[in-house]
């Protein structure tokens, strides 16, 4: 499964060789985190693609985070626009 969640995560973020020990590292923390939501008794491998999207998803975001250390400056949904700073 972690081989999957690292595959997916990079495949979002482009990431080189160079940041492959910390975009594993982040797979791996996001695995432990929503692992930790599960219901008793069902493992990530019963929710299968579900369970590796969303901690693919995590870790991407969180790298997509350190990349930009800024964070998000700005944002549209819609009509909405969110500006930050």
């Amino acid at each position: 499964m972690q081989e999957k969640i690292l595959t997916l995560a990079a495949g979002l973020t482009g990431a080189g060789e160079e940041e492959r020990e910390l975009l594993c590292a982040l797979c791996a923390a996001a695995a432990q985190m929503w692992s930790g939501r599960l219901r008793p008794g069902l493992t990530p491998e019963e929710c299968g693609a579900a369970f590796a999207c969303a901690a693919a998803f995590t870790a991407a975001a969180d790298f997509g985070m350190g990349r930009n250390s800024r964070g998000v400056e700005s944002f549209t949904v819609g009509e909405l626009s969110v500006k930050t700073g």
